[in-house]
C-alpha cells in the first residue's frame, strides 16, 4: 500500500471520527500540502529513517520550525497506526531529529520612548 492511500484512509477511519473537526481539518492540510507530494508514492515499508529525515531536513529549509514539527506529528502518528494494525513490519519515525527552534530577540521600547508613548496616548 503507498504511503498516499494509507493517509487518506487514516484520516478518514481514524482522524476523522475520533478527533475534533480541527484537528481533521489540520492534518488533512498538511498531509495534501506537504506530506503527499513528498511521500505519497512511497510504498509503507520503503518509508525508512533515512527517507523521513531526508524530507524533514527539506522542509526545515523552507518553513518555519513550528510547521515542521506539526508535519512530524502527522507523521509520526499515521505511521505508529500503520504498524500497528500491521500495514508496515516498522515505522521510523520514532527516529527523525527535529529542528531547533531559534530564539528570537524581542526589541523593547527605552524608558524615553515608553514615556514618549504613554504621552502621546494620554
Amino acid at each position: 500500500m503507498t504511503y498516499q492511500d494509507w493517509l487518506n484512509e487514516w484520516l478518514e477511519s481514524c482522524v476523522k471520527t475520533q478527533n475534533k473537526v480541527r484537528t481533521y481539518e489540520k492534518y488533512s492540510l498538511t498531509v495534501r500540502r506537504k506530506i503527499i507530494p513528498a511521500l505519497g508514492k512511497f510504498e509503507l515499508g520503503q518509508l525508512t529513517a533515512g527517507v523521513l529525515q531526508k524530507f524533514i531536513s527539506g522542509l526545515s529549509e523552507q518553513y518555519a520550525a513550528n510547521t515542521v514539527i506539526s508535519v512530524i506529528t502527522v507523521l509520526k502518528v499515521s505511521l505508529k497506526r500503520a504498524a500497528r494494525i500491521g500495514l508496515t513490519e516498522h515505522q521510523y519515525a520514532d527516529c527523525i531529529i527535529r529542528p531547533k527552534q531559534q530564539e528570537k530577540t524581542v526589541q523593547c521600547f527605552t524608558l524615553r520612548e515608553q514615556k514618549r508613548l504613554e504621552t502621546y496616548i494620554l
